[in-house]
């Protein structure tokens, strides 16, 4: 894997499901309203794993 990819993956991912949670949220109904909800969650969830679970305790 190389160290552009590596470094660049994450945030696609995260672009990918927020763009993908817009758009299904602006053109979709019922079920597809939850499924735009889930992609646009994906960034604050994403921050919430990366300060909370991910990072050390400094207590």
């Amino acid at each position: 894997m190389t160290r552009l990819w590596r470094v660049f993956a994450w945030p696609l991912l995260i672009l990918g499901l927020s763009l993908f949670g817009l758009i299904i949220s602006l053109v979709g109904n019922g079920l597809w309203d939850v499924a735009g909800w889930i992609g646009l969650f994906s960034p604050l969830a994403a921050l919430v794993w990366a300060r909370f679970v991910r990072a050390p305790s400094n207590a």
